[in-house]
């Protein structure tokens, strides 16, 4: 049980140094002490596309950054080039049977 009516249940069960990786979506960005302590200590912080801009803008660091690339500026593309993954659809073609 949580001891603290503020703080999710979820959060109250968390700790920071339990998680080695975190992926960061586009959205809301976190505001709770808990998931910001969870994404300062994940020894990998993986962007799910233009989450890298807003990790970054805030002073963090991803290990990567995954995705289309079409909602991150061309700037933003060529001086993170060496961390961002291009995800690729192949939902179009068609495989011989």
């Amino acid at each position: 049980m949580c001891n603290q009516p503020h703080i999710s249940k979820s959060f109250a069960s968390l700790h920071p140094d339990a998680f080695d990786a975190v992926i960061v979506a586009g959205g809301d960005f976190p505001t709770h002490p808990v998931p910001l302590a969870v994404m300062e200590r994940a020894r990998m912080l993986v962007a799910c596309d233009s989450a890298g801009e807003e990790l970054v803008r805030r002073g963090y660091k991803p290990t990567a950054i995954v995705g289309d690339c079409d909602s991150m500026s061309a700037e933003f593309r060529a001086k993170h080039a060496d961390i961002i993954y291009k995800a690729v659809s192949y939902t179009h073609l068609t495989l011989p049977t």
